[in-house]
C-alpha cells in the first residue's frame, strides 16, 4: 500500500531571547507653586508671562502644533524662571539633632569601624551586632511611643 506521508526527521536549536526591560521616562518636575503665595513673586511672574507671550500674537504660524509648542515652551520657561521647582525632601520621623539618637548612633558607628579595620575578630563582629540589634530596638520603640 502506498501513502504520500513520510517521516521527516530533523534536529533544531532555540534560543529563548531575554526580555528587554523598558526605561521608564523621569516624573515630570513640578513647578514650585506655593512661592505664589508672596505678591512680589505674583508679579514677576506676570511680567515674564507679558515678556514671554506678549510677541506670540505678532508670529504668523501656519501649523496650529508649531504655534501651540511655542507657546507652551515660552509659558513653562517663564514659569521656571521665576517660581523654579519644587524641592523634595525626604521626612524622617526623628531630629538628627536629638542627643540619645546621635549617641547611639555614634556608638554603633565606632563599632562597626572597630570591626571593619579587623575583619577577623569575631568578638568585635558579636559586639557590633549586638550594638547593632539594641540601637534597632531602642529607635523602634522610640518610633512607636
Amino acid at each position: 500500500m502506498w501513502s504520500d506521508h513520510r517521516l521527516v526527521r530533523s534536529t533544531l536549536q532555540l534560543s529563548i531571547k531575554p526580555l528587554r526591560r523598558l526605561k521608564r521616562e523621569a516624573p515630570p518636575r513640578k513647578f514650585n507653586v506655593s512661592s505664589l503665595k508672596s505678591e512680589t513673586t505674583q508679579q514677576q511672574l506676570e511680567a515674564h508671562m507679558n515678556e514671554a507671550v506678549g510677541d506670540f500674537s505678532s508670529k504668523d504660524a501656519t501649523n496650529a502644533e508649531e504655534a501651540w509648542q511655542d507657546f507652551k515652551l515660552r509659558v513653562l520657561d517663564a514659569s521656571e524662571c521665576t517660581l523654579g521647582f519644587v524641592r523634595r525632601k525626604h521626612q524622617d520621623w526623628f531630629d538628627d539633632n536629638d542627643p540619645e539618637i546621635q549617641t547611639m548612633l555614634d556608638h554603633m558607628h565606632r563599632q562597626h569601624i572597630a570591626w571593619i579595620n579587623d575583619k577577623n575578630s569575631m568578638s568585635k563582629k558579636s559586639t557590633y551586632q549586638r550594638t547593632k540589634q539594641l540601637v534597632q530596638v531602642r529607635l523602634r520603640s522610640m518610633k512607636d511611643s
